[in-house]
């Protein structure tokens, strides 16, 4: 009988037939916070109680960044003992097809942790409360996972049509069934762009048929593009702090680029307040497993985001965030769920470019002053929207839900409160729009403009 394990550094095998184990969760304070052991030991544990240096063998093995000289006390720079434990945990998978990270410190850094060309899979989890990341110092990223590259690009030839599973290109050159392809229409932003992330099933010639049906209607009189990222899969994170206090300029708490099915859980972003700041960037991202992210005084400024969701198709989005918002840019075919962003210091949630997307119990309360609580931008498109809240007040925030630019159509818009603010509803800009087909049923506003 084996309670609450959670990592126990120093052990290696087991041999009692009754244990009970207690992980002490500070770090190095030993039993009842004295000595050097990670162990809190009961019953048949002579043997293994005073062991410290490597990690229970019970199927995981968990890697520290204080097994890389990490001191975990937010005073120590601990940028090297990161990068060492980095490379501990590529090499790790890639030599058994998993590795297992555990911050269980508060751990400082002046460089960016950078996570790239991993084989395998790669789990990273705190043990919640403060333990994670803590960045000191200019532009940098607590923890910045980024799985490939752009390279082939080429363009639509012909028109295709909202639902269409395939698409005619110039050349299919360098192109491979299985590979990932950000497809993009009039590319510009405010200028009716429209993007989505796809992947190839088959290609005949210079036809690419693809996986997610388009979301949107391609017109070939409007600048196309077809450009191949290469993504890798196998990343988590989750239950960690990443703390942005000391990080100042175009600093990013969490960021993860060209992923595969990543999952990102309880995560917690705070304080990345700067002009250029952003507390957590998705960027394009295969069917993502989003939820529990809050971004806590994040993207306080004009040109930054609390929360940045970029490219991103297929998958499920729960996240919570405070400061400038929820930024969602260029996605497709994503369920997002409980997406939150009250009391920003300005515009709650803002869509760009987004289609085929379903957007349900969402809130975007008390924007700040002449902001918008939840925005449609230019090319968004066949989304639902169900249970909307932008709630306000007079003086503050400028629109509860405000369709503007051009591109946004078919948008269906059920059960929505939007009271107390400037103007609760509105559809039109300071420009004439070219939008058509929204629907609205249930509206609840005390003003609506259209």
């Amino acid at each position: 009988n084996t309670v609450n394990v959670t990592y126990v550094s120093g052990v290696t095998s087991l041999s009692a037939t009754n244990i009970a184990i207690l992980f002490d969760r500070v770090g190095d304070k030993g039993a009842n916070g004295a000595g050097t052991g990670d162990l809190v030991a009961a019953n048949n544990l002579s043997d293994v109680a005073s062991a410290k240096t490597s990690p229970l063998n019970l199927g995981v093995k968990w890697l520290r960044p204080e097994d890389h000289g990490a001191v975990g006390d937010n005073v120590t720079d601990d940028a090297a003992a990161l990068a060492s434990w980095i490379t501990a945990l590529k090499a790790e998978s890639a030599a058994n097809g998993a590795a297992f990270g555990m911050l269980t410190g508060r751990y400082k850094t002046t460089a960016s942790v950078g996570l790239t060309g991993w084989s395998g899979s790669i789990h990273i989890a705190g043990i919640g409360g403060a333990s994670g990341i803590y960045p000191s110092g200019a532009g940098l990223s607590g923890l910045a996972v980024d799985g490939g590259t752009s390279s082939t690009a080429t363009t639509i030839t012909t028109n295709a049509a909202f639902g269409d599973r395939s698409i005619i290109v110039a050349s299919a050159t360098g192109l491979a069934v299985g590979d990932y392809i950000l497809i993009s229409n009039n590319t510009g932003y405010s200028t009716d762009t429209r993007q989505m992330l796809n992947r190839i099933t088959g290609i005949v010639t210079t036809t690419l048929t693809l996986e997610i049906p388009l979301t949107f209607a391609i017109s070939t009189a409007q600048a196309t593009a077809v450009t191949e990222y290469s993504l890798r899969s196998g990343i988590t994170l989750e239950n960690f702090t990443v703390d942005g206090t000391n990080a100042t300029g175009s600093a990013v708490g969490v960021q993860v680029y060209n992923v595969v099915r990543p999952f990102l859980r309880n995560l917690r972003i705070e304080n990345f307040t700067t002009a250029s700041a952003t507390g957590i960037y998705v960027f394009n991202a295969w069917h993502p497993d989003i939820a529990g992210i809050n971004a806590d005084r994040c993207g306080n400024a004009p040109g930054s985001d609390a929360i940045l969701l970029v490219n991103i198709a297929g998958g499920a989005t729960a996240v919570a965030s405070t400061g400038f918002g929820i930024g969602v840019n260029g996605c497709a075919a994503v369920q997002f769920d409980g997406l939150t962003a009250n009391a920003a210091a300005g515009r709650g949630i803002k869509l760009s470019a987004t289609s085929g997307c379903n957007f349900s119990n969402c809130s975007a309360n008390n924007a700040g002053s002449g902001y918008v609580g939840f925005g449609l931008s230019s090319g968004s498109s066949n989304n639902n929207f169900v249970n909307i809240e932008a709630l306000g007040t007079p003086g503050g925030s400028s629109a509860g839900v405000w369709l503007n630019g051009t591109g946004n159509n078919n948008n269906r818009f059920m059960n929505i409160t939007a009271k107390g603010n400037v103007t609760d509803v509105v559809s039109t800009a300071t420009s004439p729009l070219t939008d058509s087909g929204n629907v609205f049923i249930n509206v609840n506003a005390d003003a609506v403009v259209s």
